[in-house]
């Protein structure tokens, strides 16, 4: 027997990529908008992130299966503050059909309620997750009202009755159920990481240093950080078997 979300849900996966990359890529279109969207105008992504990109425009109907511009991308790129919200609201509420519904109160929902919808769609783990992150900041952007469970996060109370001493936690900046705060940023802090490798005959040193969250790395970014981390410690081998030699 089918559920109401198995009836509601399309089987599309909604937009996962960062809200902000989404808007901005759309805000810089504003003064002159191009005649065809494809990977040529989206230079300044990587691979995967012009793909992502690319089809967040389709499901929104924002481009047609050509890649040409729709009145509706055209409308949004010129829009300014209330005129703005009411295209993203419009939007939301045409491509959320399975969220935007008489038995779902957006304003009241629980983080639990939400990720069931998103992943009836068939999004799963970080995509259901950063899916849902998209869709809250857009939300957000459209100025339409969330349910305080999907912002803030409960603090979380210290076990009692093991006759020790507890300490009560600080409440935590991320919100409840791993859901963000509607910023479209959800990814885990960025991780600082620093290797220096010895060059004995320039009598100096290299080092290589990063700060980025290592899950995020896809496509090419991926291929060329491993490529080199793989050739710094190459190297060091080199090195070090040349050292035992001698």
């Amino acid at each position: 027997m089918k559920t109401e979300l198995d009836q509601e849900a399309p089987k599309i996966i909604p937009p996962y990529l960062p809200y902000r990359s989404f808007a901005n890529t759309i805000s810089g279109w504003r003064d002159k908008m191009p005649a065809r969207i494809d990977r040529s105008v989206l230079g300044s992504y990587a691979g995967a992130m012009q793909t992502w990109v690319l089809s967040a425009l389709r499901y929104f109907g924002l481009i047609d299966a050509n890649g040409q511009p729709t009145e509706s991308l055209k409308r949004l790129a010129q829009a300014d503050g209330p005129e703005r919200q009411k295209v993203l609201v419009q939007l939301l509420r045409a491509n959320y059909a399975f969220i935007f519904t008489a038995q779902f109160d957006l304003s009241k929902a629980t983080p639990a309620q939400l990720q069931e919808r998103v992943k009836a769609t068939g999004a799963q783990g970080e995509t259901a997750k950063k899916s849902l992150s998209f869709f809250l900041a857009m939300c957000k952007d459209a100025g339409l009202s969330l349910s305080p469970y999907l912002r803030t996060r409960q603090v979380r109370q210290p076990r009692a009755g093991n006759g020790r001493k507890t300490t009560k936690r600080p409440a935590q900046s991320s919100n409840q159920g791993g859901v963000d705060d509607g910023d479209g940023e959800t990814d885990g802090p960025a991780s600082a990481a620093m290797k220096t490798i010895t060059l004995t005959k320039a009598g100096g040193s290299l080092t290589l240093s990063g700060a980025f969250n290592l899950f995020d790395l896809v496509d090419d970014e991926r291929e060329l950080v491993f490529t080199i981390i793989d050739k710094m410690k190459e190297f060091e081998l080199k090195q070090k078997q040349g050292a035992d030699d001698d």
